[in-house]
């Protein structure tokens, strides 16, 4: 899990440099205190907070299943299948591999690092390599 992370915030150092368009850029709900992990948020406008990249126990990472973003009963729920988040045929959800609106990763200073998704052919998408995680959460359930 901590090699994953690292790798996460390379990849974030070097995405950095990259410009996103402005449509990413909306007013997030952010959490009364950011955490240091990255943070996702999905939705129509991208605004709705559905937890962390932490370790699977940090109590609002999506990787723990007892927690509110990590529950597979959760609305806000990635690994909830029906959720709006995990289904396979939502518009929003990370699960779609043709989500032309799915979940973003932002950092605690709400910069959009890229698009938490299995849809390989938006350009904002992160690596596959970073993926994978999501990958093993959408087959779950």
């Amino acid at each position: 899990m901590k090699a994953r992370i690292l790798l996460i915030i390379a990849v974030v150092a070097s995405l950095s440099a990259c410009s996103f368009s402005s449509s990413f850029m909306r007013a997030r709900h952010m959490p009364a205190k950011a955490p240091d992990a990255l943070m996702v948020f999905g939705g129509a406008n991208q605004d709705i907070y559905l937890g962390t990249l932490g370790e699977a126990t940090d109590e609002d990472s999506i990787y723990n299943q007892q927690g509110k973003y990590g529950n597979p009963h959760s609305d806000l729920s990635i690994s909830n299948k029906r959720s709006v988040y995990g289904s396979r045929d939502s518009e929003f959800s990370a699960c779609n591999p043709h989500a032309p609106l799915p979940p973003i990763i932002v950092d605690k200073y709400n910069n959009v690092i890229g698009d938490f998704t299995s849809n390989a052919r938006l350009k904002t998408a992160l690596p596959d390599e970073l993926i994978a995680p999501l990958r093993k959460l959408c087959k779950k359930g």
